[in-house]
């Protein structure tokens, strides 16, 4: 749920409400779209609050560098050394997409990036592969939208789509017994008040990685893996 003390800074229920029905249309495109059969999605936006306000335009070309260098790249659970991403300019702002994840880094300051949890012929997604790149990646989001001035507050939206009947590989030898009962999971959005909290985004982040893992009838604090 969204931080209430913020309601002096905007309109927090217009905002909410815009900031829901954004994200809401973008999960419905993606669902329909043509990833690879049974890719499970992770699906992160990060929504300054002032992106619905009219006249927003933001100086996207600071993110990008020599030869349509970008500073941003689509969140991946595997980093691959050296790997180059380049931007490709649209209506939106930008995209830099690599065939199978991608970041949009659109004009009002929004962040949009998905990576596909692809295992050929398994319905399961492995804890790692959904905590892991969100703690790596938001904070270099965020040193991104500081860069080009955006101003707190910055709200948080994760979202699993195309996750039915998939389990929860919650360690090498143990896989959780029950699946998810919907193809789609809306974590709770959260606030990120300040940039120096980037350095600490665990702390934010806590409360989703425990509805993920209670999404599979597990409790996270149960396994020793998860810190």
């Amino acid at each position: 749920m969204v931080n209430n003390k913020l309601s002096d800074k905007i309109d927090l229920e217009t905002f909410t409400d815009k900031a829901y029905k954004f994200r809401k249309e973008i999960i419905n495109t993606l669902v329909t779209d043509k990833s690879p059969k049974d890719a499970a999605k992770i699906i992160l936006h990060l929504i300054p609050s002032e992106s619905f306000s009219l006249g927003v335009s933001f100086e996207i070309e600071k993110l990008v560098g020599q030869n349509r260098r970008s500073e941003i790249e689509p969140i991946k659970y595997r980093t691959t050394t050296g790997q180059k991403f380049y931007a490709k300019y649209n209506f939106k702002g930008f995209r830099v997409d690599d065939g199978m994840d991608y970041v949009q880094l659109y004009r009002n300051g929004i962040i949009e990036t998905v990576m596909n949890t692809y295992s050929p012929g398994e319905k399961r997604i492995y804890y790692q592969n959904f905590e892991n790149p969100l703690l790596e990646y938001i904070p270099q989001y965020l040193v991104a939208l500081e860069k080009m001035k955006v101003k707190t507050p910055i709200f948080l939206f994760v979202t699993l789509a195309g996750i039915k009947d998939y389990k929860l590989v919650a360690s090498e030898d143990t896989d959780s017994s029950d699946t998810t009962d919907s193809n789609i999971l809306y974590f709770p959005a959260s606030s990120i008040e300040n940039y120096n909290e980037g350095k600490g985004i665990k702390k934010i982040l806590i409360p989703i990685f425990k509805i993920f893992w209670n999404a599979f009838n597990l409790d996270r604090k149960d396994f020793k893996s998860p810190k």
